[in-house]
């Protein structure tokens, strides 16, 4: 049985921190960092096999070091500019662990409950990405582009300049085949400090950027720093994630879904494709 700690949820399936929630914090300067640890990160750490393959046939024991650290970091710090958020489809990640062979599932969560938050209120690590698939991030997009916006992110999401996402300084993520940024994370950590100007901070860095995220944590005044995730991959479009298509082995209908969800995903950066009852 899993503890009903991770919950992000109310029981309605509301998201305990909606995405205006975060647009009102920038507009008011209520500053911020916001860690995010999805369910592929949690497994992989775990060295869950068919996720290691995936990511390039390497074991990652430095995703557990850099977890550890990071998740000990939000047990200290205890503060409403700390922001931590986690997927709730965690229970997903243990079972299929489970399943698999590998009995150390609960293991992450005996390291979250180890540093003392079981009772953490966690924010949905999942929320930007599913409003960006159902259209509603439009008021997101148009509050960025006001403020000085820095992306850390791989060299082809530049794309998203052109796209209406109006960034002030870009700053390369290295890529190593399927995974990226854990090896690099110094690197990256000393980039940002270097620019170091107020703003927004969008880390699109994949394994390491809860990390980026938490060492950059009240070392840039007067800023928002988002781990963002997959979401600026759906927005360039330089990544097409099959895992949001209807599942099928039909390739003209996994085509047309695939173009059908593209269309969807650009309509949040278009003013006139967001519609009123949206907002």
């Amino acid at each position: 049985m899993i503890p009903l700690w991770y919950q992000t949820h109310n029981q309605d399936g509301t998201s305990f921190f909606p995405l205006a929630y975060y647009i009102k914090r920038m507009q008011i300067g209520r500053y911020f960092t916001r860690p995010c640890w999805g369910d592929g990160e949690l497994r992989l750490m775990l060295d869950e096999t068919r996720l290691v393959k995936i990511r390039g046939g390497k074991l990652r024991p430095e995703l557990l070091e850099a977890f550890l650290e990071s998740i000990a970091y939000v047990d200290e710090c205890k503060d409403d500019m700390l922001l931590a958020s986690i997927s709730r489809r965690l229970s997903n990640a243990y079972f299929t662990l489970k399943t698999e062979g590998n009995e150390t599932g609960q293991e992450v969560f005996n390291l979250i409950e180890k540093v003392g938050l079981k009772n953490y209120k966690w924010h949905d690590a999942f929320l930007f990405r599913n409003e960006i698939l159902e259209g509603k991030f439009y008021p997101f997009i148009e509050q960025i582009n006001k403020m000085h916006l820095v992306i850390v992110a791989p060299e082809p999401n530049r794309i998203l300049k052109e796209k209406g996402i109006d960034y002030d300084h870009w700053i390369d993520v290295p890529q190593e085949g399927n995974h990226y940024a854990i090896e690099h994370k110094e690197f990256l950590l000393e980039k940002c400090l270097e620019h170091g100007k107020p703003g927004v901070y969008l880390l699109c860095c994949g394994d390491g950027s809860a990390w980026l995220a938490t060492k950059l944590h009240k070392k840039i005044s007067d800023s928002f720093i988002y781990d963002f995730g997959k979401g600026l991959d759906y927005l360039s479009g330089w990544k097409y994630w099959g895992v949001d298509v209807a599942n099928t082995k039909d390739p003209v209908e996994k085509e047309r879904k695939r173009q059908e969800l593209y269309k969807i995903i650009e309509s949040n950066l278009r003013k006139e494709d967001y519609k009123d009852e949206v907002r």
